[in-house]
């Protein structure tokens, strides 16, 4: 169960590690929203990001957040947590190269994805929403939602994938700060698939938090 006492001592460790690590303010805010997307990716991925602004004293940064909408290759605003508990806003383009899955052929509508449907390619995520990417089992099984063409990148919003988490599903619970993370366990209120933001409860607390799918019966506390 996630205690005050946890969160207080992760607020107080994290500063004395990121000034140990000697990066400026464009380094510690790039090392927080790398480790956002690379846990929103949810895959092995290559990302880069490039700060293109920051608000005054942004050193500290321990976690990222990406406003909604945030695609690959373009810039975008990121609301960044520092350690004092103030909150800023930075401006970054993020780039990151991932294997995922596409069309090996025009797919109908409704149609089931089949293994020898799907294809898997390496190569940049420019021009996609900041988004997970789909594992074979996410994917093998789903329906399309619309007709799909060859070669399209095949995303959760194009087909529909069973839920991996349902209503009344026990799950981790994930609190992150930068590096640092607190875990606990719950239970989900809603379903949904990975990447999806649900609402979960805590062990003997009444009200829901809401949290996003990182992997099945695992979600991210949403701050």
């Amino acid at each position: 169960m996630f205690t005050r006492l946890r969160l207080c001592i992760l607020v107080l460790v994290l500063p004395a590690t990121v000034a140990t690590a000697g990066l400026d303010d464009a380094g510690t805010v790039r090392a927080a929203i790398a480790s956002s997307v690379s846990s929103r990716l949810g895959a092995e991925a290559r990302v880069t990001v490039d700060v293109l602004h920051t608000a005054p004293n942004s050193n500290g940064a321990i976690a990222a957040a990406a406003l909604p909408g945030t695609r690959f290759g373009v810039p975008a605003q990121f609301l960044l947590t520092l350690a004092d508990g103030r909150r800023v806003s930075a401006v970054a383009k993020v780039t990151a190269d991932a294997r995922r899955p596409v069309a090996a052929r025009d797919l109908a509508r409704d149609e089931e994805l089949t293994a020898d449907v799907v294809a898997w390619v390496d190569g940049p995520l420019d021009g996609q929403l900041l988004a997970s990417v789909p594992t074979a089992a996410q994917v093998v099984g789903a329906r399309a939602r619309r007709a799909i063409a060859r070669g399209e990148v095949i995303s959760p919003a194009i087909v529909k994938v069973p839920p991996v988490v349902r209503a009344g599903d026990p799950v981790t619970l994930v609190i992150r700060l930068g590096v640092m993370e607190v875990r606990g366990t719950g239970r989900a209120v809603s379903s949904g698939s990975v990447g999806d933001v649900i609402r979960v409860l805590r062990p003997s607390h009444r009200e829901p938090l809401r949290g996003r799918i990182t992997e099945p019966a695992v979600v991210e506390i949403l701050r």
